[in-house]
């Protein structure tokens, strides 16, 4: 069972998101060791918010999804994304892919562009 016991303030939110879109390019030694994007998974379901958990593993799996999200977004789903990955100032890691930051932003760029620019605000952790 994962522990879920993640302490955080509930901001009160004005906007409406039809899912969590979680991408997991953690090596699947890491995954398994860490367990970041399950207990993520977890506590978005414990808190009834729908998720769409997707794990890749190469840079053709990472530009699939987003190609996927680009489809869902151009539906008009909306939707936050959350990527789990290991990075640098090159870009990150899919598995034991590169995923350039050119190529991510890019992908990134069209979805809010699918979306009239309502998924604005990217934030780098």
């Amino acid at each position: 069972m994962i522990n879920t016991d993640i302490e955080y303030e509930k901001p009160s939110l004005d906007t409406s998101y039809d899912f969590v879109a979680i991408i997991d390019g953690l090596s699947v030694s890491d995954r398994t060791k860490f367990g970041i994007s399950n207990k993520i998974h977890a506590l978005l379901t414990k808190e009834h918010l729908p998720t769409r958990l997707t794990e890749v593993s190469s840079k053709s799996e990472f530009m699939t999804e987003l190609g996927e999200l680009l489809t869902l977004a151009e539906s008009g789903k909306k939707f936050l994304i959350h990527i789990v990955a290991h990075g640098d100032e090159n870009g990150i890691a899919a598995g034991n892919e590169d995923v350039d930051w050119p190529d991510m932003v890019s992908g990134l760029q069209a979805i809010n562009e699918s979306t009239d620019n309502s998924h604005s605000k990217y934030e780098y952790l």
